[in-house]
């Protein structure tokens, strides 16, 4: 498998759902938030 060029194009979930990706460290930071407050839980 690490000998094959892998390739994604997120067109299609552009054009057709309106997405958007977002900053990675933004993303970093809602997943930290989220597994503090599940461990409060």
């Amino acid at each position: 498998m690490a000998g094959h060029t892998w390739y994604l194009d997120n067109r299609r979930a552009r054009q057709e759902l309106g997405w958007e990706p977002r900053d990675p460290g933004e993303t970093l930071a809602d997943t930290v938030d989220d597994l503090r407050t599940r461990r409060a839980e």
